[in-house]
């Protein structure tokens, strides 16, 4: 694995594209403004030609003066450069279809990618100091051509090369076979990973391309993002800082209020049971977990909730509730139980929640125990 990894943020481009999602300009300025104190070092600002109210977004966007890259997402067309260009963007990023289902359904075949490669990479490098050369729908297509692609864009100048896996079809070993091979093949390009959450496998797979040896990510906050969506910005960066143990400059305290935010601002709220930054991930109920957690919090929790911005862990009494749960609930309340009292109470919990299905909330329990 390479050492400096990075995540390319694109809730302004691919996640904004979600059918029902329209943010206003000053949603988008405090997107960007949250991202670049996240720690993020990209930002996908847009897509410059979707018209003048797309441009004059950007344009507000740079001149923030983030410490970020801002590059702007470009269809395979001069004209959409020159809208780049008009955005008063420095960085540039342009896609190629590289699957038969796409080429077929514009009437092109690969003759006519390497030709529109070699031209539009030539076009692009005279105006703009970053320029990204993404391969649409690589998980369609074969690897050969891939790396056929990799090369020539590696020749011709291009700072990195993307693979997308536009529909969500790959797995974790595919992801890492092909952008290993990839990788192999241009060492010395920037090698980017866009993944698309159709089967679930979004962050699995960006994990694994990362590890094959991309350098970079494309992500989106909440994983928000075209029909399932993309890998999830939090689920990334607290899986390289827990599982592959990678430091790469994110705040992460600030990862909650950020998903906050953009859930607000698109309309598509949290789910309860959300990685990372769903409220009720670090609810505790089970009798075995509580009482290991009495010890050591570790014991049930990956990392601490402040690691991420959320409130500290919550017991919750139900179901599945032991008496350790029992006793710590009313020892906070500054009740002590006898054992008869808590044998006597917990089954009554215990029975409520069933009939309920659900836990049980502190005003329940303490009617119970006054019962």
């Amino acid at each position: 694995m390479n050492n400096e990894l990075y995540l390319i943020d694109s809730t302004l481009r691919d996640g904004e594209q979600r059918a029902d999602v329209a943010f206003t300009h000053g949603q988008r300025e405090t997107i960007a403004l949250m991202l670049n104190s996240l720690g993020i070092a990209e930002i996908e600002v847009g897509t410059p030609a979707a018209g003048r109210d797309e441009i004059e977004s950007i344009r507000r966007i740079v001149s923030l003066g983030l410490d970020c890259r801002l590059t702007g997402w470009c269809r395979a067309l001069s004209m959409d450069l020159e809208a780049a260009e008009s955005a008063n963007l420095r960085s540039v990023h342009f896609s190629l279809p590289v699957s038969r289902i796409l080429l077929s359904t514009l009437g092109r075949d690969r003759s006519w990618v390497f030709g529109q490669l070699s031209q539009l990479l030539a076009n692009a490098l005279n105006r703009f100091d970053f320029v990204s050369v993404g391969l649409q729908d690589a998980s369609r297509t074969d690897t050969r051509f891939l790396v056929d692609l990799a090369c020539s864009a590696a020749i011709h100048g291009a700072n990195r090369v993307r693979i997308a896996d536009t529909v969500g079809v790959w797995d974790p070993l595919r992801t890492w076979a092909v952008v290993g091979r990839v990788r192999e093949a241009v060492p010395d390009i920037l090698l980017g990973f866009h993944g698309h959450n159709d089967l679930g496998m979004a962050t699995a797979n960006a994990l694994a391309a990362l590890q094959a040896g991309a350098d970079c990510v494309d992500v989106t906050v909440n994983g928000l993002g075209e029909r399932a969506g993309n890998a999830a910005l939090e689920e990334v960066a607290m899986a390289l800082k827990v599982i592959l143990k990678e430091n790469i400059g994110l705040r992460t305290k600030k990862l909650a209020e950020l998903c906050d935010f953009v859930a607000s601002a698109s309309g598509i709220p949290i789910a309860a049971h959300k990685p990372i930054v769903g409220k009720q991930v670090f609810r505790h109920e089970s009798g075995i977990h509580v009482r290991a957690m009495q010890k050591d919090r570790r014991s049930y929790e990956p990392f601490a909730p402040s690691e991420v911005g959320q409130s500290d862990s919550v017991t919750v009494l139900g179901k599945h509730s032991g008496r350790a749960a029992l006793h710590q609930a009313f020892a906070e309340s500054g009740i002590e139980l006898n054992t008869s009292q808590a044998d006597r109470l917990l089954d009554a919990v215990r029975q409520r929640s069933s009939e309920l299905g659900r836990s049980l909330t502190p005003i329940e329990v303490l009617r119970l125990y006054e019962t």
